[in-house]
């Protein structure tokens, strides 16, 4: 005869902490985070995040070691501004714009974390709000730690702006800056993911379109007489020209497009599709089918 016995304890309500819809927001967001730079799992899913952060810091890297060997004379000449190390690493900030929402996004929907997500108190307003800065979040890494580095570099160097002052200004427009390009390319990536469960075609249609909008517009502007405000439509150089114009720089290239428009209009041009980005992914989110 077995020993083992049934209690019929009966339901049991939950008496523990409630830490409410703010809690879980940020719980989802961190937990967000570390899935997409591979905290807390196997290494191999480490790598892609670890090289895409390390190239975008190398050449600011080589850069402080220019700017400790060189004269005075040539850091002008040789150094790259803020605006200029922007343009040096582009591809980085593309690499992994097409990575990070996908890795985000689609997986939830792909395995039915979804469903359990919107048990909680999360609804899928919030669940959006947390997933876009989450992924903004993370982008900060490549748009924002570098500059500031590199800035941080120049200043010990010598060759950073002159004074308190300087430096904290140059500080304050490098941050606002910074969070412009990472919340842009977050609700970009964002507004592709929400639209398949799937990580590869995600990341494919965010490269693709990134790509696609800045060959289109390039060739037009070359061969038409259409007007400079169709490099408006060049979705992944538009953020760049804007985060330019608010670290107080200007365009030195003079090819037509974006260089030849206002900061302004770029500026507002940028933030408005940041809004409409987000505004498209909230709408597929209401709409997404959820199998509870």
């Amino acid at each position: 005869m077995s020993d083992a016995r049934i209690h019929d304890l009966g339901y049991r309500r939950y008496d523990g902490p409630r830490a409410g819809l703010g809690w879980a927001m940020a719980s989802l967001g961190l937990h967000a985070v570390q899935r997409v730079l591979g905290l807390k799992r196997a290494f191999r899913h480490k790598i892609l995040p670890g090289l895409v952060i390390l190239i975008a810091f190398v050449p600011a890297l080589a850069y402080m070691g220019l700017a400790a060997v060189l004269p005075s004379s040539l850091e002008g000449e040789l150094l790259p501004t803020q605006g200029e190390y922007l343009g040096l690493i582009t591809q980085a900030i593309v690499l992994f714009t097409s990575f990070v929402a996908p890795e985000a996004l689609c997986t939830d929907r792909r395995t039915g974390m979804l469903a359990l997500y919107l048990a909680s108190p999360l609804d899928r307003t919030t669940y959006v709000i947390s997933k876009v800065a989450a992924v903004a979040t993370v982008l900060l890494t490549i748009t924002l730690l570098p500059e500031v580095f590199l800035l941080v570099a120049y200043t010990l160097l010598g060759s950073g702006p002159d004074g308190v002052a300087g430096f904290i200004g140059s500080l304050a427009r490098i941050t606002v800056s910074g969070v412009v390009l990472a919340v842009y390319y977050a609700s970009f990536s964002s507004v592709i993911s929400s639209f398949t469960p799937r990580r590869g075609i995600a990341s494919a249609a965010i490269v693709i379109t990134l790509l696609v909008s800045s060959m289109l517009t390039g060739i037009l502007l070359e061969t038409t007489a259409v007007g400079d405000e169709l490099g408006l439509l060049t979705v992944v150089l538009l953020p760049m020209r804007a985060a330019v114009y608010l670290l107080g720089e200007t365009p030195s290239g003079t090819d037509r497009g974006l260089e030849q428009l206002s900061g302004l209009l770029v500026l507002g041009t940028t933030l408005a599709y940041i809004v409409v980005f987000i505004a498209i992914t909230w709408w597929r989110y209401q709409r997404v089918e959820v199998d509870r």
